[in-house]
């Protein structure tokens, strides 16, 4: 079965969206978790939930890949239904994860202040 091009092109736009979080995770936010050790070398429990947030991140690009091959096959994957709840399900993740970046932030932040 051959893909329309508004399907491939709306499963592109889902992985490369999706690539973000995970890759600036990567870059930034890890580094910036390490520097966060305390003396004994342990990490606050904030910092690990905000590190198990960058290693969930990776299950979205796999999960739009997967979709996307099951959608040669299968009509129901093609679906815009389908693309909109992937979409959906990934903006509520960024915004979690975006809401709990900056909660950290902001308390780091206020904590530098006081």
């Amino acid at each position: 079965m051959r893909s329309k091009p508004s399907v491939v092109f709306g499963y592109l736009v889902l992985l490369l969206s999706s690539l973000s979080v995970p890759i600036l995770h990567h870059y930034l936010a890890d580094r910036a978790i390490e520097h966060t050790r305390m003396g004994t070398g342990l990490l606050p429990a904030q910092f690990l939930v905000w590190r198990w947030f960058g290693t969930l991140a990776w299950v979205f690009p796999a999960v739009i890949i997967t979709f996307f091959l099951i959608s040669l096959r299968h009509e129901q994957f093609t679906r815009p239904t389908t693309l909109f709840g992937l979409a959906t399900v990934q903006l509520m993740f960024l915004t979690l994860y975006g809401v709990y970046c900056a909660f950290l932030l902001s308390h780091l932040l206020l904590e530098r202040v006081a």
